[in-house]
């Protein structure tokens, strides 16, 4: 079975994981799976699964994740998948032999599903989001700054004696940064 998601990145808040169940009926064969999740079997316990393949396109991605599938398996899982998981993606593909039934998507809380309540990328994540924060911060206090500058320039501010220019300045970009 081949599963590929080809969702374009949705702008907003970092993705929470979520979980997923897609039932499926008459497996009669081993089958592979993708997607960027975890397949498991009919007692719930996850089976073991790669990323086979990942495009990187302008707008969005296509990953491609193979599993090996049970026969008789009556349920794939699919575990921790992000939020911005386009369920209307979701491409499944089976082997000769596999009959897939109908699809069906459920979302469950993170907090419900324990091993998606953090991923190892968490901490590089909020990390990078707070090295956002800083920088954004530092930008819109360095165009406060350069406004005082282009202001001065132009006649519009009150004069300041040129010795005090620049710590005017940058007292403006401090204090614009807090």
């Amino acid at each position: 079975m081949r599963m590929q998601t080809c969702a374009p990145p949705r702008p907003g808040p970092p993705a929470l994981p979520a979980m997923k169940r897609v039932p499926l009926a008459c497996f009669t064969a081993l089958a592979a799976a993708t997607s960027s999740l975890v397949l498991a079997q009919p007692q719930q316990a996850p089976a073991a699964s790669r990323i086979d393949e990942v495009l990187v396109y302008p707008g969005g991605a296509q990953v491609m994740r193979l599993a090996t599938v049970a026969a008789g398996a009556r349920e794939l899982l699919l575990n921790c998948l992000t939020a911005r998981f386009d369920p209307d993606s979701l491409q499944i593909d089976a082997p000769a032999g596999v009959n897939l039934g109908p699809v069906q998507i459920e979302t469950l809380p993170r907090e419900r599903v324990p091993e998606c309540a953090t991923s190892p990328v968490d901490e590089q994540l909020r990390k990078l989001e707070g090295q956002r924060d800083v920088l954004a911060a530092e930008a819109g206090a360095l165009d406060t700054s350069h406004g005082y500058l282009k202001a001065l320039g132009s006649g519009e501010a009150r004069s300041t004696p040129a010795n005090g220019i620049a710590a005017t300045a940058d007292s403006i970009r401090k204090t614009a940064q807090d």
